[in-house]
């Protein structure tokens, strides 16, 4: 069929379709317990709240940590080994725990600057010294007491402050002195033992010292008793003393 532009257009008619009905499903609400989950393989890893929450992206902007109102006064205190790292300020120490140091006098040595045979007298002893050597303090820190041992002496010897010591500057200056340690040495050492407290062990230990003893003293062996010095076994020459412990001070010798 052939028109003009200025013919009208003719109309089509389209024969009729069979008319088409939409169904919607219902609408179901879900929650969180009845969403279904993939199953999970063995080589699948469960992810867990923690990393869940590290994917979470940061807020805007920093953050300022709360303000906490900390006690001081109920903190507990740093250990001194502790105290040194952070720079905290430990507790000082007392006196009686410093390092104790003998005086040079009475230090054990190959020379000692006392020259004395512990056979002899302590007037020999002490004649080696001035009155302000006896008198000075036998340790530092001074003390009041210590305690004489020896490696082949079965007692100890304890030494106190003398007030009969004449060459202290003050008598009430209460601790021990140089003197004070050699008198209660060459004391001890002269204490006789009886030989009903010795074994048959310790009777042959001392019997050469003890024979030598008596001929130097000029006693009768038969008669005379044995005394802690011949335990020293002939070894009576003084060297000094070497610290055992706090307080307690060995005896050095050799034989002559």
């Amino acid at each position: 069929m052939s028109y003009s532009p200025t013919s009208p257009r003719p109309i089509l008619r389209m024969s009729a379709s069979p008319s088409r009905r939409v169904h919607f499903a219902e609408e179901v609400e879900y929650s969180p317990s009845t969403l279904p989950l993939p199953p999970l393989s063995p080589t699948t890893p469960r992810r867990s709240t923690d990393t869940m929450l590290s994917m979470t992206p940061p807020s805007p902007g920093p953050m300022t940590p709360p303000q906490l109102a900390l006690n001081f006064n109920t903190l507990p205190l740093p250990d001194d080994d502790l105290a040194k790292d952070i720079g905290a300020v430990p507790v000082p120490f007392e006196d009686d725990s410093e390092v104790e140091t003998l005086h040079p006098i009475l230090e054990a040595s190959r020379t000692p600057l006392i020259r004395w045979n512990l056979l002899d007298n302590i007037s020999t002893a002490l004649a080696c010294l001035t009155a302000e050597q006896r008198a000075s303090s036998a340790v530092h820190p001074p003390t009041r007491k210590l305690k004489i041992i020896g490696t082949t002496l079965p007692w100890y010897m304890s030494v106190r402050p003398s007030a009969s010591t004449s060459s202290k500057p003050h008598h009430d200056d209460d601790y021990v002195t140089v003197e004070d340690v050699l008198r209660e040495l060459a004391a001890g050492l002269s204490v006789n033992v009886v030989s009903s407290e010795l074994d048959e062990g310790e009777k042959k230990r001392t019997a050469p010292a003890f024979e030598a003893r008596c001929r130097r003293w000029r006693l009768d062996s038969r008669r005379a008793l044995r005394a802690r010095v011949d335990f020293l076994e002939g070894r009576t020459v003084f060297l000094g003393f070497v610290t055992e412990s706090p307080g307690v001070l060995r005896l050095k010798v050799m034989s002559s």
